[in-house]
């Protein structure tokens, strides 16, 4: 992934393991005007309430990559990899933030089981609150 995506100019963040320790791949991209993560995550189990640990993976990935609030928002990119993720009744669509907070949201969520290689995913636009 990272091979693939440093043609886009995003390079890969050292040091992230004592914050994100299930993190396998962050990746970031800040210009002048863009300020992007790609986070990737190997998960032995489904989190019980996988809503709680987005926002906490969110979180901390913006406190790595870095962001200005207001001035210098990021967009952050989930892959989260885990077995028998696609089985579950998961929607993509309930973690992918709807309205744009300008600090950090997650704008795109990749379930991919390893085992059946499969996957769902949902990347929505957002709406900036200005």
């Amino acid at each position: 992934m990272q091979l693939s995506l440093s043609e886009h100019d995003f390079k890969a963040v050292q040091g992230y393991k004592d914050k994100i320790p299930e993190c396998i791949c962050l990746l970031k991209r800040q210009t002048i005007n863009t300020n992007r993560a790609v986070c990737v995550v190997q998960l032995p189990e489904i989190p019980s309430d996988i809503n709680s640990y987005i926002s906490s993976l969110r979180t901390r990935v913006a406190f790595k990559v870095g962001f200005f609030p207001l001035l210098w928002d990021l967009g952050v990119q989930v892959v989260i990899l885990c077995p028998g993720i696609t089985k579950e009744n998961l929607s993509p669509k309930d973690y992918v933030a709807k309205v744009d907070n300008q600090w950090a949201i997650v704008q795109s969520v990749f379930f991919v089981d390893p085992k059946t290689v499969s996957y769902t995913h949902l990347t929505l636009p957002t709406k900036r609150i200005v």
